[in-house]
């Protein structure tokens, strides 16, 4: 069976790495370069809840969850 091996911003562990945050398009993004947009989002252990300090691409700090907001 071939087997394909996507790239990690296909299915983002945010335990193993928080993401970054950009808070000019409002996206998660890759915390380093070349910024690339999120796609999936797998939250475990105590990413599930809670709030976390996000870098931006700009270099300061957001504080939020890594949920969709309702």
């Amino acid at each position: 069976m071939p087997f394909f091996p996507l790239p990690a911003y296909c299915n983002w562990i945010a335990l193993h790495a928080l993401p970054s945050f950009d808070d000019t398009r409002m996206r998660f993004v890759e915390p380093g370069p070349p910024l690339q947009d999120i796609w999936i989002m797998h939250m475990a252990g105590q990413t599930k809840e809670g709030e976390f300090s996000l870098r931006t691409p700009s270099g300061n700090t957001v504080r939020r969850s890594l949920r969709f907001p309702e």
